[in-house]
């Protein structure tokens, strides 16, 4: 059963509010009286409510910027906003791309698979039918990515993770290169059977090393990638865009 952010919220609010009022009530009973054992007992099975709630567990990690637009969005569908909800979208840190004279950008629409090419000790490829995503990845050394779909900025995003304490994502972003097998419909329109992410946007304040700069994600070989400079971040976040 789905869980929501709101209904925990409100849940723990109001047992904090009881329990405070059974607080009370326990002071002005009667000391000795057969009323203030029913209340303690009473508050002890608040207070244990209380703490199995405070023990519910969201995966934040699949969380991003999107999913919490598209839930506002679906929250308030019968309200007309100017403009588009693309524009709410964070500008990106930084841009690299080998796009050239490609124009037209692949929505998930056009895709069948995706492709990530990741760089440890050795270049990995993980293929995956769109379906799979949210898709976790755990590299040789360690390393977690999560690969989701940016409805917004139209393009495959890959956040990684160090969720050591105080673990960061220094030396992250070894993603070497992104690509989408398409489907039928795709393959016919495009006259192409599998197409590289040409571009690539840093959306977290995590710059790459100036010995592995952003663009090496975007460059086609599966041997060569960005990595994160030195940072105190736990978390960074590529958008792959795909043109043909």
């Amino acid at each position: 059963m789905a869980i929501r952010f709101g209904d925990l919220y409100e849940e723990m609010l109001t047992l904090e509010e009881a329990i405070e009022r059974m607080k009370v009530d326990i002071q002005n009973a009667d000391c000795d009286s057969d009323t203030k054992c029913i209340l303690q007992n009473e508050l002890e099975m608040l207070e244990q409510k209380y703490y199995e709630l405070s023990l519910t567990e969201f995966d934040f990690e699949k969380l991003n910027f999107v999913s919490i637009v598209e839930s506002i969005e679906r929250c308030l569908h019968c309200i007309e906003f100017a403009g588009n909800f693309s524009d709410l979208a964070p500008a990106p840190i930084a841009v690299a791309s080998t796009c050239g004279n490609k124009k037209v950008q692949l929505s998930l629409g056009d895709i069948e698979r995706v492709i990530v090419h990741e760089f440890s000790s050795k270049a990995t490829s993980y293929d995956f039918v769109k379906s799979a995503m949210p898709y976790t990845i755990k590299t040789k050394d360690k390393e977690k990515y999560v690969v989701t779909w940016d409805s917004y900025r139209k393009g495959v995003s890959i956040k990684g993770f160090n969720t050591n304490p105080g673990g960061t994502v220094t030396n992250y972003g070894n993603i070497s290169k992104v690509e989408a097998v398409l489907n039928e419909p795709a393959q016919k329109k495009y006259k192409k059977e599998k197409v590289m992410a040409c571009k690539v946007l840093l959306a977290s304040r995590t710059p790459m090393t100036s010995s592995a700069p952003l663009t090496r994600a975007v460059d086609g070989k599966t041997t060569t990638y960005p990595k994160v400079a030195k940072t105190t971040k736990s978390e960074v976040e590529m958008i792959f865009q795909i043109f043909v």
